[in-house]
Parts: structure tokens; C-alpha cells; sequence
């Protein structure tokens, strides 16, 4: 994975960030869905990280890119949430 290049892309504000990361799962990992009609909340726990394109497992100590695409305002930074950040690729 490379940061954003679609030259159509960055000429309507997009902006990309590619962190290089050793994976590690946070202790609490989870999704949390609402039922927009009665408010249930349902929890469920995940076991893995996995990769958005394949659904593969990422394994703690794996080696990933976390991969953020925005318009506007720069969002904080959320990648040591999910492994240690390496200085190169």
C-alpha cells in the first residue's frame, strides 16, 4: 500500500497517511452497534486485527500499514492504538 496518488483524488481535497506498524490487538477490542429504533446496544468482543481488503488475520507482531484517507481537517492520530509505530518501511 502506498499513500493516496490518484491525481483526481488529491485534486478534490483527499490526503492520505501510511503508518508502518508491528501489530499488537489492544486488550479491548471490540464493536459496538445500536439499534437506532429501541437503543439495545449489542457488544462483541474481537479476537484479531484483520486486513479491511481480505479479512486475514493480523497477528500480534505482524508487520502492517495502517492505511487513514481524509478531506479536510488532518484527523488525530489513532495508529499506536493498534501497534508500534517503525520509523522506516
Amino acid at each position: 500500500m502506498v499513500p493516496l496518488e490518484d491525481q483526481e483524488d488529491i485534486a478534490n481535497g483527499w490526503q492520505s497517511r501510511a503508518v508502518w506498524l508491528t501489530a499488537h490487538k489492544p486488550d479491548s477490542h471490540f464493536i459496538q452497534i445500536t439499534n437506532s429504533k429501541t437503543g439495545e446496544q449489542t457488544r462483541t468482543d474481537l479476537p484479531n486485527l484483520v486486513y479491511d481488503g481480505c479479512n486475514g488475520i493480523i497477528a500480534d507482531g505482524d508487520r502492517c500499514v495502517a492505511m487513514t484517507m481524509w478531506r479536510g481537517q488532518t484527523p488525530p492520530a489513532w495508529e499506536s492504538q493498534f501497534g508500534t509505530p517503525e520509523s522506516t518501511p
